[in-house]
């Protein structure tokens, strides 16, 4: 029999790239929690009145330092833990949850990964405590099971490295926009080590690739305590090593997962517990929270003068031990024992000018040690949806621009680039426009990376937002006996 070939015309369709919700709730501490579906206005201690503040919740965890939460992409929480048990969306244990390696007196007692390609599985890595002998596991979460709750799998505790280990653990999407990077930062007789782990829809890596810092200066015993966190497109990394006053930095490539110009600088002469780090959303400023010593003050410094100068950080008045980046792209903070919130209203802004507010009593329950860890990428833009592009035709896609903080930090042109060694297009903002559409068409099937990185005016790339374009044939084989009508949407409305 005859087969005929008929082509699907393309529906054009418009890819908006908002934040995600992944990280909308967050548990930690003493039964503290924080919901940022519900946002509500607060007036500081100060007397300003501060419109986008989450509301206080109760929560599941008794955790003195790590915790992870993550939810899906409309913001419904899907579970919690402190790295010893997972609990479920109505804050009960899962099936087979309890009895997981990690410990909640870890610096980040674990993270979420999503599992690649199968969108009801996810990864949970545990960390242990105090250079525990469990070191490094992963055990496997499927969502669909136990009527949508979510339970722990035969997959349980294995093994990603053994103890000894620091109390750190990250994590961030890669290039190809469906595949992960693990990273870890271990100090053991005084050489700086870094691990990576690829994870693809095969799995996580049984043996991590490993980089080692070669001129690691001597340093304290209690250098396996701190946060290690990525910038939100990935290209960056920092993590203070407690007692030292030093923080490790590199760059890292989210294609290859290979991290390089590794540097540990010292950036406080004065307090040396620096335990917490977080960027800004754009990645040029970060924040160091101490915890432990006479300061416990907020740092910031710049990332070039982190890496190209040998200025000090500027030095806050607030006490502030722990920080995480929000879905609002302001940066969080919290002291052990304490009911306050902190909040960097502008992390972009330039070193003693973040506007840090405080929000005594905000908490239902006691902050502890540790606030969420989730994967950084959460925290860029994506597109949400994830149809297919049929080869050779056009397809449009729009980026949502979001033109908030300091006049100098607002992006001035979008640079794209597609991916498939086309010449990248720039587009430059207008004032009074949101919403940037660019059309492509690719000439060759495949699964693509499409980068768009924001430029200031003073040519300083911002985070830059990466999204999948999964190209394919579209063409249908038919029977010939078949009378087929495939119209665009346009045509079908005539």
């Amino acid at each position: 029999m005859r087969r005929i070939s008929i082509l699907v015309l393309l529906v054009l369709t418009c890819l908006h790239i908002q934040a995600q919700k992944e990280t909308n709730w967050w548990y930690f501490g003493r039964n503290a929690g924080l919901n940022f579906n519900i946002l509500q206005s607060v007036t500081s201690d100060a007397g300003i009145p501060t419109a986008g503040m989450p509301t206080s919740v109760d929560g599941p965890l008794n955790a003195y330092e790590g915790c992870f939460t993550l939810s899906d992409s409309d913001g419904n929480l899907l579970m919690s833990s402190n790295g010893m048990t997972v609990y479920n969306k109505n804050n009960v244990g899962m099936f087979n949850g309890a009895g997981l390696l990690g410990g909640d007196s870890s610096t980040q007692s674990g993270i979420v990964v999503p599992v690649p390609g199968s969108p009801d599985k996810f990864y949970v890595i545990s960390v242990a405590a105090e250079q525990g002998a469990n070191g490094i596991t992963y055990s496997t979460v499927d969502m669909s099971l136990e009527s949508g709750l979510g339970a722990v799998t035969s997959t349980k505790n294995v093994k990603l490295l053994a103890g000894p280990t620091d109390e750190n653990i990250a994590a961030i999407r890669h290039a190809n926009g469906m595949d992960y990077w693990l990273m870890h930062r271990r100090m053991q007789n005084n050489i700086l080590t870094i691990y990576v782990w690829a994870v693809t829809s095969s799995g996580i890596a049984s043996t991590p690739v490993i980089y080692s810092l070669s001129n690691t200066p001597g340093y304290g015993s209690v250098t396996y305590l701190g946060y290690l966190k990525f910038t939100s497109d990935g290209s960056r990394f920092a993590s203070p090593l407690r007692g030292t006053g030093h923080i490790v930095s590199g760059v890292f490539d989210t294609q290859t997962g290979i991290p390089s110009d590794i540097q540990s600088r010292r950036i406080s002469a004065v307090d040396l517990n620096g335990y917490s780090v977080e960027f800004s959303p754009s990645g040029e400023q970060l924040y160091l929270g101490v915890w432990g010593g006479t300061g416990n003050y907020l740092y910031q410094i710049s990332w070039d003068g982190l890496r190209n100068t040998t200025n000090m950080a500027y030095q806050y008045p607030n006490q502030i031990n722990t920080l995480q980046v929000s879905p609002d792209g302001r940066i969080y903070g919290i002291r052990d024992a304490s009911k306050n919130l902190f909040v960097i209203m502008n992390p972009e802004a330039t070193s003693g000018n973040a506007d840090v507010r405080v929000f005594s009593a905000f908490l239902k329950g006691n902050a502890a040690g540790g606030l969420p860890t989730f994967a950084a990428s959460f925290f860029n833009a994506k597109a949400k949806d994830k149809s297919f592009v049929c080869v050779g035709n056009d397809f449009k896609y729009a980026v949502e621009v979001s033109m908030t903080g300091a006049v100098a930090d607002q992006p001035t042109k979008l640079e794209w680039n597609f991916g498939d060694g086309s010449a990248k297009v720039t587009q430059n903002i207008v004032a009074g426009t949101t919403v940037y559409k660019q059309t492509h068409n690719y000439a060759v099937t495949g699964k693509y990376a499409i980068t768009i990185t924001p430029y200031k005016a003073s040519g300083i790339a911002l985070a830059t937002v990466t999204l999948p374009a999964n190209v394919v044939d579209c063409v249908i084989q038919t029977n010939r006996m078949i009378r087929t009508d495939l119209l665009n949407t346009a045509q079908q409305k005539k």
